[in-house]
């Protein structure tokens, strides 16, 4: 793994948000990428001071659009809640800046649509921590293989609930699990199957529930809830997860993220 240090070229960056989440997954990641923080911005001004001072950086606002206009910065990293995503995107992309932030990327997708509009030649990632993994792409890899693919259907079993009152989370944007957690496991389908053609949701009456993604390619998925009870969030005492895939003659399982298991099938 390389180090900041080791690269020649680094992009200037600045860091939007950096309360809990950004200290310990964001800002340490710093450490290995090919970059250079220049400013760091945060509504609460003493946090982002004494968060800068450790970093050893002079630059700090509680305004990111004043950030923008004053620092000679290649990109951004945003940390904030998904509700303020479209407006710090849009206002990046609006003066040139790469984004990177984190999931999801908005609470309706219209406003994604609307960040797109802005986006022009410059990059964007989305920290779908589960799309990138590695163990994704050994499964791409495994399915374009002659023998192996291509994909004929996909299980995903995933640890949370279907939100009681769809309408309700979607008229008061309410950030439920869906959006929180919900998303990663997507992430990867899409990832391995591609674009989307119809989404069809089931929810169960103790608040698990199936989401069946059919895939352009013609490809089904199966995004199987394991959670029952109230509708809380995932059962912490309780890991589970699991990735199936599913082609020609083999099936690919994935487990908790990095185990990678391969079923050939036996020649008669």
């Amino acid at each position: 793994m390389p180090y900041q240090r080791e690269f020649e070229s680094r992009l200037n960056v600045a860091i939007v948000g950096v309360g809990s989440h950004a200290y310990r997954n964001i800002l340490p990641a710093m450490t290995f990428l090919p970059v250079s923080l220049r400013a760091v911005c945060d509504i609460d001004s003493e946090r982002v001071h004494s968060t800068a001072s450790q970093y050893g950086v002079t630059a700090c606002y509680t305004n990111a659009e004043e950030m923008y206009r004053n620092e000679d910065l290649d990109a951004v990293f945003l940390c904030v809640s998904p509700q303020l995503h479209p407006q710090l995107t849009c206002q990046a992309f609006d003066a040139g800046l790469h984004v990177w932030l984190e999931k999801p990327p908005a609470m309706r997708a219209t406003e994604v649509e609307e960040m797109i509009s802005h986006r022009k030649d410059r990059v964007a990632v989305v920290g779908f921590k589960k799309a990138f993994m590695p163990a994704a792409d050994k499964v791409i890899e495994m399915l374009s293989t002659e023998g192996y693919g291509p994909l004929r259907n996909m299980l995903a079993v995933y640890s949370m609930a279907v939100p009681e009152d769809g309408e309700k989370v979607l008229r008061e944007r309410e950030y439920t699990g869906w959006l929180a957690n919900g998303c990663h496991p997507l992430s990867l389908m899409m990832r391995v199957g591609g674009a989307v053609s119809a989404v069809t949701v089931h929810r169960g009456q103790r608040g698990g529930g199936v989401c069946v993604l059919e895939f352009a390619n013609g490809a089904m998925g199966n995004f199987h809830m394991a959670s029952g009870g109230s509708g809380k969030q995932p059962l912490d005492a309780q890991p589970l997860e699991r990735y199936s895939f599913f082609g020609d003659g083999c099936s690919i399982t994935v487990d908790n993220n990095h185990k990678v298991t391969v079923q050939r099938g036996i020649p008669f």
